[in-house]
């Protein structure tokens, strides 16, 4: 199995694992907030005057089916077949904790989470006193996987070394990344009362880390934008690794104050540093030992280092009486340098410059209506140097050959809006209106294969206009609801698919019986959008573009308590999808002057729906133990629609899903409880088969007082 089928397989894998936890843990904290009279659990791990425990919780696997390349282990080497589960298995969580149940008293925490094989991560908190506190977390990822599963069969062709055949031994594929946090949280106001105007202060040191080595993926040979092999074969290139070590450094000091009554004010000041150790390869070096090699690559990053650094601050004033005032701001830089890739040991530096500002005012012009205006700019400035085909260095961006898009300048946004808000005892309305005007600067390119000024692909402007009301209320103790309607009007957008035209509309309601024991929720999303305002232009040649998009997502759920013991709950949610526009295509493959732009297909869209049920239980045995099952199905389906174009069938999504899972307390002890859960996972793609497998996932815990 190649590169790329081994990552859908490895996301396939994560999904059934996230999943699976994800409805174990709703089901233990969603259900007891769905019921006013949720029914009791387990009594909690009881210790004497200081709270300490450890919880240690390792997680099993078992795989069926052909789960892409990890089942190519059991496949080929018969005689380990559980040899992948095995490797797999992995300590999903050991925790230890130590505080004392008075306020303010110290507190230590220790966790480790391996929530996937290689994948480590360790936090330690420590809360020395009220108001402060350190913590120190490390995240590790690797990669091979194949260094930790069993040896396959004699002969047998793994994934790696597909890409290594004719490799370097020193230089097998891997990835490992590091992640280093230590933040201190400080409450100086607590110390002395000279300091009672510095209410926090925080400092965040970080280091983020990534080495190892990755293959090449190089064009060769190029004949109107068809990929072609000739000259050197590729093949040549399948050992070929480039190193990566990259260092990512990051300080950040953040303050909040209280500079009057009332007056909140916060202050950030960052810098982070991004520093590329290894040694950095460019088309030209790679043109030097094989001329077939396009001019671009795909994988090289050509950043060799930058530096980022701002500042921020937000402050929050009340101005006496019912008015309260707010103003933001910001301003950072970045300083970047890059490799030009078409130049060997040729740099450049550039650099991006943000800033904004915002005010806002609120004013409570009765117990029950609260006025609230606001208004804003932001600035994004592009330093970086461009040049044309004909200089030199040739830097990067613009070239005669490989641009696909123009190269943002400067981008100018101003906006402004209000609302007015009415509260009620039982009903809430709000109603308001935002204004937003933006501005960009493009610098296109030059050259017989440049995107011609004309061909309008990427708007020059946008500003979208938008008016809303909400309403939300409460019909005795039983019934709330909620809705919102927006209609958003723009006569410029940045894209096609950014819409002229908006309406949407989103509601909520809940009802409980006056019992407890029964309750149900429902709600809605809907949106038709649409975008007539593009024309695809050359000269005297023109194609209009449009976009219309109708989405709506429904859902409804509900519980019922069968006394104090067992609670039941149900839900289903449906999300559908369809966009359609023009297909606009032109007669050669690159964009260049004089083309003739027509009309390939007046109904060219994509549609999609999803589907999803689920089921589950929280059930109590006496005062120790506690079940909670559940079942989830879920159905897609979707694709490109096309009268004139056959490409249905290159992107059809046709899968469904069903996981079964449950979760069990039980208390062994006052000061001892086991924790269980079990996940099956089948997951069936009726469009790619080879993503078809089932999943099982077993962990068991212990967590422990003192």
């Amino acid at each position: 199995m190649n590169e790329d089928e081994k990552e859908p397989a490895m996301t396939n894998l994560r999904t059934f694992r996230l999943l699976s936890a994800a409805l174990v843990t709703l089901s233990l904290s969603a259900t007891p907030l769905l019921a006013q009279g949720p029914a009791s659990a387990a009594a909690p791990v009881t210790t004497g005057g200081w709270e300490a425990y450890v919880r240690v919780t390792p997680r099993f696997y078992s795989f069926d089916g052909d789960q892409g390349y990890l089942q190519r282990y059991r496949a080929l080497d018969a005689e380990n077949e559980d040899g992948l589960d095995t490797a797999l298995a992995t300590l999903s969580e050991l925790a230890v904790q130590y505080s004392s149940p008075e306020p303010g008293a110290a507190k230590l925490e220790l966790v480790h989470t391996n929530p996937f094989v290689l994948n480590d991560a360790w936090l330690a908190r420590f809360r020395p006193e009220a108001g402060s506190r350190l913590e120190l977390s490390w995240h590790e990822y690797q990669r091979p996987l194949e260094a930790f599963l069993p040896t396959p069969a004699t002969n047998s062709i793994t994934y790696a070394r597909r890409y290594n055949d004719d490799r370097d031994p020193e230089r097998e594929l891997y990835r490992r990344r590091g992640d280093l946090a230590v933040t201190a949280t400080f409450a100086p106001y607590v110390w002395t009362d000279s300091l009672r105007f510095f209410r926090r202060a925080e400092v965040g040191l970080d280091r983020r880390a990534r080495t190892g080595n990755r293959h090449f993926s190089w064009i060769f040979g190029v004949v109107e934008d068809l990929v072609i092999p000739r000259g050197d074969s590729p093949e040549r290139w399948r050992g070929r690794t480039e190193a990566i070590d990259q260092v990512v450094d990051r300080f950040a000091f953040d303050a909040t104050l209280a500079l009057a009554p009332g007056n909140t004010t916060r202050l950030q000041v960052f810098r982070e540093e991004f520093d590329n150790q290894a040694p950095t390869v460019t088309n030209a070096d790679i043109a030097l030992v094989s001329p077939a090699v396009n001019t671009q690559a795909r994988t090289i990053d050509f950043i060799a280092d930058y530096s980022l650094e701002g500042v921020s601050f937000a402050m929050e004033q009340p101005m006496g009486g019912r008015v309260t005032v707010f103003i933001d701001g910001s301003k950072d830089t970045l300083t970047q340098t890059s490799e030009s890739p078409l130049e060997a040991e040729a740099e450049y530096t550039g650099k991006i410059r943000t800033q904004s500002l915002s005010a806002g005012v609120s004013v409570e012009a009765t117990d029950q209506l609260v006025i609230d205006a606001a208004a804003g700019w932001a600035k994004r400035k592009n330093e970086t140097p461009v040049g044309t085909s004909t200089e030199s260095p040739r830097t990067y961006l613009i070239q005669d050959r490989n641009l696909s898009g123009p190269f943002l300048k400067s981008l100018e946004t101003k906006a402004w809006g209000g609302s007015l808000s009415w509260y009620g005892k039982k009903l809430s309305l709000r109603a308001g209106a935002n204004h937003e005007s933006s501005e960009r600067d493009f610098v296109r390119g030059v050259g017989a294969n440049a995107i011609v000024e004309g061909m309008v692909v990427w708007g020059a402007r946008s500003n979208p206009k938008s008016l809303w009301a909400s309403a939300s209320g409460r019909v005795a103790r039983q019934l709330r609801w909620s809705a919102r309607y927006q209609y958003l009007t723009a006569d410029d957008t940045w894209t096609v698919t950014e819409p002229t035209k908006s309406h949407q509309l989103k509601a909520t309601a809940s009802w409980a019986a006056k019992s407890g024991t029964f309750g149900v929720n429902g709600n809605l999303n809907w949106e038709d959008s649409r975008n007539d305002g593009f024309i695809f232009q050359n000269g005297s040649a023109t194609a209009p573009q449009r976009m219309e998009l109708d989405a709506t997502s429904f859902g409804v759920s509900a519980w019922y308590g069968a006394g104090e013991t067992v609670q039941v709950y149900a839900g289903y949610q449906r999300i559908s999808r369809d966009q359609e526009g023009n297909l606009v295509l032109t007669d050669i493959r690159r964009w260049r002057p004089m083309v003739l732009p027509r009309i390939g297909d007046p109904a060219f869209g994509y549609d999609s729906t999803v589907t999803a049920w689920n089921l589950g239980a929280a059930l109590t045995f006496g005062e120790k133990l506690v079940v909670v099952p559940s079942i989830t199905y879920t159905d897609a389906e979707g694709g490109i629609v096309s009268a004139a174009t056959p490409v249905r069938d290159y992107s059809n999504i046709a899968n469904n899903a069903l996981v079964m899972a449950v979760a069990a307390d039980y208390r062994l002890s006052k000061r001892m409880q086991v924790n269980l859960q079990y996940a099956y996972g089948d997951y069936d793609d009726a469009v790619s088969r080879e993503l078809s497998g089932k999943l099982q996932e077993f962990s068991v815990g212990v967590t422990v007082g003192f």
